[in-house]
């Protein structure tokens, strides 16, 4: 069943309505969102666990690729999300194959803007983790804290550019145009997205935090440091799984709520794009 739209009252977009929304959507569709998000950030847990394992940090290229999986696979799961959330709110739910067909149809645009988003927030993410690594050695901070101290660059390039992915899915859009439709749409409303990047951020570290200190309790009692590492990336694996499903849903019902806001045009033409 899909989740029904309350009206845009005066063209506003409350933030209330999004989140009651994406919590209605996360819940239908738990498994199918999941799934999408487990299989776009496997790579990135893949790649950090084969250098623990093996390279042990000789190989300093290799640190490059976990940097830019970190941020395309989400973005990716992102974009199928988006494709889903849509037609739901739609009235025309989309089924796990019609979803993945899109993703295939659409998905050399997509990486092109995960690319372009990863690079232009790519700097404020090397500063962010120079300066969590000198506060770490001054003053330890649990892993989900520290890369949050320096978060506000970065936020502020996406709260313009929050939209652009399901901008790229729904509209067919190249990167230029994606970028300019986000900047369009969330212009007026990026302290309410900064809002919710906050909150969720804040879930999110919470949950870190608890996950950390229960592998780190457990450390030492599967029998070998490697089962150790196997434990801890797969709990930190299902957390960043439940953090980018939801995520990604979030933005896709800010994206349709905000293009009908803006836009003014009726709700049942926006899922048009995807014929």
């Amino acid at each position: 069943m899909a989740v029904a739209l309350e009206g845009h009252v005066g063209g506003h977009v409350r933030m209330r309505g999004v989140f009651g929304k994406s919590v209605g959507l996360f819940g239908q569709h738990f498994v199918a969102f999941n799934a999408l998000a487990a299989v776009a950030i496997s790579p990135l847990y893949v790649t950090a666990l084969d250098l623990s394992f093996w390279t042990r940090g000789r190989a300093d290229w290799a640190i490059w690729i976990v940097i830019i999986m970190a941020f395309v696979g989400p973005l990716l799961a992102n974009g199928a999300i988006a494709y889903g959330v849509v037609r739901d709110l739609d009235g025309r739910p989309a089924q796990m194959l019609e979803t993945l067909h899109a993703l295939a149809r659409r998905f050399l645009p997509m990486m092109v803007v995960a690319i372009s988003l990863t690079l232009l927030v790519l700097p404020d993410n090397l500063l962010t983790a120079i300066s969590s690594w000198l506060i770490d050695r001054l003053v330890p901070l649990p892993s989900a804290v520290a890369p949050s101290i320096f978060l506000p660059p970065t936020a502020v390039v996406f709260c313009i550019f929050f939209v652009a992915m399901p901008v790229c899915v729904a509209e067919q859009a190249g990167i230029g145009k994606s970028l300019r439709r986000s900047r369009f749409l969330t212009k007026g409303y990026r302290w309410q997205i900064l809002a919710t990047l906050v909150l969720i951020r804040v879930t999110y570290i919470a949950a870190n935090i608890a996950v950390d200190t229960a592998a780190l309790s457990m450390r030492g009692h599967t029998g070998s440091p490697i089962a150790d590492d196997v434990v801890e990336a797969a709990a930190a694996w299902i957390v960043e799984t439940l953090f980018i499903a939801f995520l990604s849903v979030v933005t896709a019902v800010f994206y349709y709520e905000l293009r009908a806001a803006k836009d003014g045009i009726a709700d049942a033409l926006i899922a048009d794009a995807f014929g």
